[in-house]
């Protein structure tokens, strides 16, 4: 990848891998979303597996951000690792999305949360990542989130590579998740 100047500043955009079995893969995602848009970037998320409908605290907030914009391709069954039919063409038509995404000039950061759980689940291939990876604008910085296991080509290719590992949750003593702190 050749080394340009950008808004999103010195050199290339970078790729920016979150996994592993520990929570805070997504907040740290958009913890960067909210670094750039406090800086005037643009940011688009484009989520697999979390139900389009579904609210949180998080996008609640970003929602109301001119510089924010996301789309959401869910299907039932993936989150308990059985994914069902509609699982396929719902991780399909995300994939298209995010390649739309990481071609696009005016987006300056592209967030593609819990598509490494798609990997991981087979509904989505490695490779499909990797050709996003390609595709993505020289300038643009792409954050991947998701999976319980590595995924040694995406890692290879990422820039920087976060492993968020469990310690203890509180979810394996069934507790219950609590609206402002986990959604």
């Amino acid at each position: 990848m050749a080394s340009d100047e950008s808004a999103v500043g010195e050199g290339r955009g970078r790729v920016n891998v979150f996994w592993g079995d520990g929570k805070g893969k997504t907040s740290a995602a958009l913890g960067m979303a909210v670094r750039a848009l406090g800086r005037g970037l643009r940011v688009h998320l484009v989520t697999f597996l979390k139900d389009p409908e579904a609210s949180s605290g998080e996008f609640a907030f970003l929602d109301g951000h001119d510089g924010f914009s996301r789309e959401a391709y869910g299907a039932s069954g993936l989150l308990d690792g059985r994914p069902g039919a509609s699982a396929s063409a719902s991780a399909r038509r995300g994939l298209e999305a995010a390649l739309r995404a990481v071609r696009a000039p005016g987006i300056d950061v592209v967030i593609l949360d819990e598509v490494l759980y798609a990997v991981s689940l087979g509904v989505l291939a490695t490779q499909d990542v990797l050709e996003l990876i390609d595709a993505k604008l020289p300038a643009s910085e792409l954050v991947l989130t998701g999976g319980w296991q590595a995924h040694p080509g995406v890692i290879e290719a990422a820039d920087l590579v976060t492993e968020l590992r469990k310690g203890k949750h509180p979810f394996d003593d069934g507790a219950a998740a609590r609206e402002g702190f986990e959604y």
